[in-house]
């Protein structure tokens, strides 16, 4: 997207007076500069995680209607840091921004070019939210906690998910012999069968040797 369409959508972006209108515009704009679709969702959509505008963003996402373009729109990094919607928002430390996104399908496993993820994102944006705000210290650690705990929690959750489908390819790869109840019974009972009978020729062989 050119430098023009980026500057009258982040200036539309500030002074629309309500999202609906702004998404009214948006696609109006779309059409009449015949830009992509798709790139200029994840461009308002990185925006929006930028400014913390929840209700815009549920907007945004609103317009797309496919979830596999959705998963796509909220995962695509963006600017020289690579950041994706979720680290932006996880670098403002905006929990509500953080759910939400996730609930679209934002990968909480993410990892940049730089090797950054979303946790020393968190890190970043808290000693920087510090820096700019020193008298609001104690606010900005217990909001970047909290969303540190989500966020972790979230990868948890993750891992475990990842690890139970794990188990199961490996349990579908395995061969299993199916063996119907009856079937079952009858090994038993030959298998009790032969313990019996090989009990009772050890006895006889036993009783033979002492006769002798």
């Amino acid at each position: 997207m050119k430098k023009p369409h980026k500057d009258a959508i982040r200036n539309k972006l500030k002074h629309c007076p309500s999202e609906r209108k702004f998404c009214d515009w948006l696609k109006h704009y779309i059409r009449t500069a015949n830009l992509n679709f798709i790139t200029t969702i994840i461009f308002v959509l990185h925006r929006c995680a930028d400014s913390d505008d929840l209700k815009m963003c549920e907007n945004i996402v609103r317009m797309i209607r496919s979830e596999e373009m959705c998963q796509r729109a909220v995962n695509t990094p963006e600017g020289s840091h690579e950041y994706t919607p979720l680290c932006r928002a996880a670098y403002r430390g905006s929990q509500r921004m953080l759910k939400m996104l996730v609930s679209k399908g934002a990968d909480v496993t993410y990892t940049n070019s730089h090797g950054e993820n979303l946790v020393t994102t968190l890190e970043t944006g808290r000693g920087d939210s510090v820096l700019r705000h020193p008298g609001n210290e104690i606010f900005i650690h217990d909001r970047f906690d909290q969303c540190l705990a989500y966020v972790k929690d979230r990868q948890r959750y993750v891992r475990l998910s990842k690890e139970r489908e794990e188990k199961r390819e490996r349990e579908k790869n395995t061969f299993v012999p199916f063996r119907p109840r009856r079937v079952i019974r009858a090994i038993v009972k030959l298998q009790r069968w032969w313990r019996r009978r090989r009990r009772e020729q050890s006895k006889v062989v036993t009783k033979n040797i002492y006769k002798k």
